[in-house]
């Protein structure tokens, strides 16, 4: 007698035999990093591991990927003394003179040397050779306890920072492929570097102008048309929180343009957006802060006010950005259809 794990085995792989089966497949790639972006993100390989990015299909084969958040990095940081004066009602640094505010800062000790991980550099347009970065995480253990970590930094002069993306990349299944494996000579390649914190200044007028969208994750983004990316809103340390910011992405130019709205959905991240065939792509929900926690808001008035703050945490407005060359480009808000229906209630006779 057959036993019946065996019956089991052998149905499925007449299942498999009879009709297709489909699964999740995992595809090693090949990175296609130019010098530039090795030497920005000091990393010799990409995209790098990150959460709350994007991706969307580009002609028809071409998956699109944007921003996200990667792990922390350690970056150096020694908070020194200084003196601050009062100017016309604004205080400003006087004096800055390096001194450490730690007792126990010792960078040269042998304990505090950091691991140097340090990239080739062939055709970038800076001219260096390679570009290097420096870890202390052998010095942190999940054991250590926020005192002892603490006391880490402030020996080695270092502090764990978020690392996040505004970096384009492109990776096209038209390739040549063996099977339903990854491509054979292709992988990811680069279309825009990214810039810090999106390349903004103050113009003489005083406005701020960015080249690129900042760094973000949790942001939306989908397909405007044939050659344009838009993306909205996310989470970015240039926009002090939740973005509402709406770029475009050429693929031609292979630039950014940022559209200037007057009205739209506002600062969010985490929400879902879609593209359609007819060039208009639609916002649902989302989050952001939570109107209670404006200053007009108390237990005298539940939190109710808007005055201050647009309605926040979770959200379930809809929005639509029309692109049709016919009318006037730009968001405008799905308004919700009130439907009544008979409520009669309980009875004592039910």
């Amino acid at each position: 007698m057959i036993p019946s794990r065996h019956l089991r085995t052998t149905a499925i792989l007449l299942l498999c035999l009879i009709d297709q089966c489909d699964s999740w497949q995992k595809w090693n790639y090949t990175s296609f990093a130019n010098d530039n972006w090795k030497e920005f993100w000091s990393t010799a390989t990409g995209p790098n591991a990150r959460r709350g990015h994007t991706m969307v299909v580009f002609n028809e084969s071409k998956v699109v990927l944007f921003g996200g958040r990667g792990n922390d990095a350690h970056r150096p940081h020694v908070p020194s003394r200084y003196n601050i004066v009062e100017d016309r009602g604004l205080l400003e640094f006087s004096t800055y003179d390096e001194h450490p505010l730690s007792s126990v800062f010792d960078p040269q000790s042998e304990f505090c040397q950091p691991v140097q991980t340090c990239v080739s550099l062939t055709d970038a347009s800076s001219g260096n050779e390679e570009v290097c970065s420096y870890s202390w995480q052998h010095l942190t253990r999940q054991d250590l306890s926020h005192t002892e970590q603490t006391r880490i930094e402030e020996m080695c002069g270092f502090v764990p920072v978020g690392v996040y993306y505004n970096d384009v990349w492109e990776y096209d299944t038209d390739c040549l492929r063996f099977a339903d494996h990854e491509c054979a000579q292709d992988g990811w390649r680069t279309l825009h570097n990214g810039i810090v914190f999106g390349g903004c200044s103050t113009n003489d007028a005083g406005e701020k102008v960015c080249e690129a969208p900042s760094e973000r994750y949790g942001h939306g983004a989908a397909m405007l048309d044939e050659k344009t990316m838009v993306i909205y809103g996310g989470y970015s340390h240039e926009c002090e929180d939740f973005c509402d910011d709406t770029w475009l992405f050429d693929f031609n130019s292979l630039t950014w343009n940022k559209y200037d709205a007057n009205d739209g959905p506002g600062e969010r991240w985490k929400f879902s957006m879609i593209g359609t065939d007819n060039s208009m792509v639609y916002l649902l929900g989302g989050h952001r802060l939570w109107h209670g926690f404006s200053t007009d808001n108390n237990v005298e008035n539940r939190w109710r006010s808007r005055a201050l703050l647009p309605e926040g945490g979770y959200l379930n407005d809809l929005w639509v950005f029309d692109n049709r060359s016919d009318i006037e480009r730009g968001w405008r808000k799905v308004e919700k259809k009130e439907t009544c229906v008979a409520a009669p209630g309980l009875t004592w006779e039910s």
